[in-house]
């Protein structure tokens, strides 16, 4: 009987000792668990926030490419309505009233949108002061024809 307890006691003594070593090892994989979720939650807002900024700058660069277009269209149109002299030589600017001058200011801002700054933009410099010169050139066409009426 001695034999029998003493081999029962040895078999509780070993199961108790792998219990208590998977228990550690399960507390242990919880502790990382617990880190590796709050690494992925900081990495899916960074995520969100690379997502929002490549739309937004996605959509900024469809709204300058539309703009870059429209600038286009209307350097052709004022290039088109020139005749074959005038499309090379630049009209001399005439002196305005302070009247005129403000109500131009308007009238340019409405015909370029609003939209007539600088974007700074690496390589589209020389097509937005091509947008510009065009700008200025159908600018100041009307306002010559303007006067000759």
């Amino acid at each position: 009987m001695t034999k029998k307890i003493k081999k029962l006691e040895k078999e509780t003594m070993q199961w108790r000792t792998k219990w208590e070593s998977n228990n550690q090892a399960l507390l242990h994989m919880a502790e990382e668990k617990t880190l590796r979720d709050g690494h992925f939650k900081a990495l899916q807002g960074k995520l969100e926030l690379l997502e929002r900024l490549c739309r937004a700058l996605h959509k900024e660069r469809n709204d300058l490419s539309n703009q870059l277009s429209l600038f286009q269209e209307q350097g052709d149109k004022g290039m088109a309505s020139l005749g074959p002299d005038q499309q090379h030589e630049p009209l001399p600017m005439e002196e305005e009233d302070e009247n005129d001058s403000e109500d131009s200011g308007h009238e340019e801002e409405q015909e370029t949108g609003g939209i007539h700054q600088g974007v700074g933009l690496p390589g589209e410099e020389a097509t937005q002061n091509a947008a510009d010169k065009t700008t200025t050139a159908i600018t100041t066409s009307s306002h010559a024809a303007g006067l000759k009426m």
